[in-house]
C-alpha cells in the first residue's frame, strides 16, 4: 500500500512538471494549465485485493493469495468493494463512486508522514478521523485527530475528505479549469512552555508561553514565504512568525511567543497561516484554526 501511495505522488509531481514545461513553451500560465485527471483523482482509488497475502491477478481479474509449503496452493475471490464504491475489475481497484461520477473532490484525511487511517468516531463537534503512526522502537504508537475542512465530509471506510461535488447542471457541463496552487492550512495546534518543551493543557497566569502549531501545504505548488500569525490574547502586539516556502505536501512546526496571560479562565486563540494573504492558494478559507487556551491561577 505505502509502495502505491508513492508511486502515485510521483507520478503527479512529474505530470506537474510537464505541464509547466508545456505552459513555458505555449506561453500559457502555469496556474491557468488544467491538472491531469490522474493526479485529481488519486485519493479516490483504492485496491480491491487488500487482505494479508492477496495480489491482483490481471490475467483472471482476481484476487488471488498464493499459499505457503508444502502445497503452495493458490486460491482465487472475485474483488470485492465497499457501499458506494464501483469496482474497475481490469485495474483491480475500487474507487468511490462521488470522484467518479458526482464530480466530487477527494483529499485523504491523514497526510502527515508516518501516519495512516485507522478509524473514525463521533463528537459533540461531529464525525473525526483517527490517525495511526507506525510503531517506533518500543512498539507504541501515537494517535492524532483530525477533521475535514468545510464543505467537506468524511468517507468513514477510507478516511477520505470529499467535497467541493458539482451539482447536477455542472456535471452537463465541461470540467471546470483546476489551476495549480499551493494551500496552506494549520493542521495541529497545541501549548508548550518552551519551543522544544512538552505540549501543555494549561498556562499559569501572568507566565509566557509558546503557542505552537504545524503548517501543511496541501496543494499542488510550492506556497512561496509566508507568515503565521497569532491573535491578541493577553498581549498588545500581534505575534508572527516568518516563514519559508512549503513544497506541496510538506509541512513544519513554529511557535509562537506570548510573554503573558488575560486573566484566569479559558481562552480560544486564532491562528492564520499566510495571515498577510501573500500567498494565492487554492483555497483563501481554510487558513485558520482554533487553539483552546486554560490559564490557572499561579
Amino acid at each position: 500500500m505505502n509502495r502505491f501511495k508513492l508511486s502515485s505522488r510521483a507520478l503527479c509531481f512529474a505530470l506537474i512538471i510537464a505541464a509547466a514545461a508545456i505552459s513555458t513553451h505555449l506561453g500559457i500560465t502555469p496556474g491557468e494549465l488544467e491538472l491531469s485527471a490522474y493526479c485529481q483523482s488519486s485519493a479516490c482509488s483504492f485496491p480491491a485485493c487488500n487482505r494479508d497475502g492477496e495480489r491482483f491477478d490481471p490475467d483472471t481479474r482476481d484476487c488471488e493469495h498464493r499459499g505457503g509449503p508444502p502445497t503452495f496452493f493458490r486460491s482465487h475471490r472475485e474483488p470485492t468493494c465497499n457501499a458506494g464504491e464501483r469496482l474497475d475489475r481490469d485495474r483491480g481497484l475500487c474507487v468511490i463512486e462521488a470522484c467518479a461520477d458526482g464530480g466530487c473532490e477527494a483529499r485523504r484525511l491523514c497526510t502527515r508522514k508516518g501516519y495512516h487511517y485507522d478509524h473514525a468516531d463521533r463528537d459533540s463537534r461531529g464525525v473525526y478521523g483517527v490517525c495511526e503512526s507506525e510503531p517506533n522502537f518500543l512498539g507504541y504508537r501515537s494517535h492524532e485527530t483530525l477533521r475535514c475542512p468545510d464543505g467537506f465530509t468524511l468517507n468513514e471506510a477510507r478516511g477520505v475528505c470529499v467535497g467541493n461535488c458539482r451539482t447536477a447542471t455542472d456535471l452537463t457541463l465541461p470540467p471546470p479549469i483546476t489551476v495549480i496552487l499551493p494551500d496552506l492550512i494549520i493542521r495541529r495546534v497545541f501549548i508548550r512552555l518552551g519551543t522544544g518543551g512538552t505540549e501543555m493543557t494549561e498556562v499559569r497566569r501572568g507566565t509566557s508561553y509558546y503557542a505552537c502549531f504545524e503548517v501543511a501545504n496541501v496543494g499542488v505548488a510550492a506556497s512561496g514565504p509566508f507568515r503565521v500569525g497569532g491573535g491578541a490574547l493577553g498581549v498588545r502586539t500581534l505575534p508572527s512568525q516568518a516563514h519559508a516556502t512549503l513544497l506541496p505536501g510538506a509541512s513544519r512546526v513554529g511557535c509562537l511567543l506570548y510573554s503573558g496571560t488575560p486573566a484566569t479562565g479559558s481562552y480560544r486563540l486564532g491562528l492564520t497561516a499566510d495571515s498577510l494573504r501573500a500567498v494565492r492558494e487554492m483555497r483563501e478559507d481554510n487558513n485558520e484554526a482554533t487553539l483552546e487556551v486554560n490559564v490557572v491561577p499561579k
